[in-house]
């Protein structure tokens, strides 16, 4: 899992953006990119998670991320306590 991950989501508001990507995290189990994003949305967001060398460590990447998408943050990123990265970049 040190290897990027990244999770591509899409939603009109920033719950729907939530649901995404807690369904393409798990989706994904930390060891493949996943694209969940659908067209018709006018948002699109890629999360990119940089060593994560323990499923735990996905899991809170992922929780990370949440947060910030759920508060209507864009283009963020921030490390966590174990040295994993997380990174949230708007797609145009």
């Amino acid at each position: 899992m040190a290897n990027p991950l990244e999770l591509t989501v899409s939603g009109d508001d920033p719950a729907a953006r939530a649901d995404a990507l807690s369904r393409a995290a798990a989706a994904s189990n930390g060891s493949v990119n996943t694209d969940l994003s659908d067209p018709r949305h006018k948002i699109r967001l890629r999360v990119i998670i940089t060593g994560a060398a323990a499923p735990e460590s996905f899991r809170n990447a992922v929780a990370y991320a949440l947060e910030e998408i759920k508060a209507g943050i864009g283009d963020a990123g921030g490390s966590l306590s174990d040295g994993t990265h997380v990174e949230i970049r708007w797609l145009r």
